[in-house]
């Protein structure tokens, strides 16, 4: 079934702030969602008495290929009013160049005093991803520059664990109307709404979705509908406008082998 322009329209009302387990997550009814493959306009998010959109955090477009997680964190940083006068040294200091990790973003957070806790399944650099293509290039130097960030973390003040995140953690987490940056593979993403991502991601000569090939993309979460089983994020590869996916659908891309299942909570 197909969902009218005008069902999308009104799926915004009476948005609930009930949590959820991951059983009633993973049983929302595909049925009373659009197509994955719709190109109809989602509506502009309207705050609403119980919604959990925050439709006011700033979209920022990533400006390479390589920088969407830094988009993502400049969105989180808009939200927070705070000013990025130094952003650039932060980021030399880091030194990633146009490999960015999770990690770094969490440094970041943390150098701008945003409480943040970062979760992963891998606390380093994954010796396997020495043969996966989408980390070959740069892998020797991020593999030594990645475990020294994640040995000095504590020191740092930067908060990791490692332990693998339930949907339902994020749903909950996201009802407190606080934000998340995502991890995933973007070959296995899509927006119920729009599907303008699935040939190209800011410049990138080849189709990922299509070739098949891991493309790791950030993306941040800032709320969800549980009543039709959505997640909202902001997608820095798009122009300015809140995309929406199934649960299921953020599961699947987010537990992908190349992920290590990366996922920053932002609080407030």
């Amino acid at each position: 079934m197909t969902t009218s322009k005008s069902d999308l329209n009104g799926q915004f009302k009476g948005l609930s702030l009930d949590d959820g387990g991951d059983d009633e997550a993973e049983q929302a009814d595909p049925e009373s969602l659009s197509d994955a493959g719709s190109t109809t306009t989602p509506p502009m998010a309207k705050k609403t008495d119980g919604g959990v959109i925050l439709e006011t955090v700033p979209h920022v477009k990533q400006s390479y290929h390589w920088d969407c997680g830094i988009a993502c964190v400049k969105m989180v940083l808009g939200y927070f009013g705070r000013k990025l006068n130094d952003l650039d040294r932060v980021c030399a200091d880091l030194d990633f160049k146009e490999s960015v990790w999770t990690i770094d973003l969490a440094y970041i957070l943390e150098h701008y005093g945003v409480k943040c806790q970062m979760y992963t399944v891998t606390l380093g650099v994954d010796p396997g991803y020495s043969k996966e293509r989408y980390y070959t290039k740069l892998f020797t130097v991020d593999e030594c520059r990645v475990t020294e960030l994640f040995n000095g973390a504590t020191r740092r003040g930067v908060r990791v664990d490692k332990r693998s995140v339930r949907i339902k953690e994020i749903v909950d987490h996201l009802s407190q109307r606080d934000l998340v940056i995502l991890l995933i593979d973007w070959s296995h993403m899509s927006c119920v709404w729009c599907d303008a991502h699935s040939c190209g991601l800011c410049g990138i000569k080849s189709c990922h979705r299509c070739t098949g090939t891991y493309q790791g993309h950030f993306i941040v979460l800032c709320g969800y509908d549980k009543s039709k089983g959505l997640v909202f994020y902001r997608d820095p590869s798009m122009s300015k406008r809140i995309c929406a996916c199934r649960y299921s659908t953020l599961n699947n891309a987010r537990l992908q082998y190349g992920t290590d299942e990366d996922i920053i909570f932002i609080y407030k």
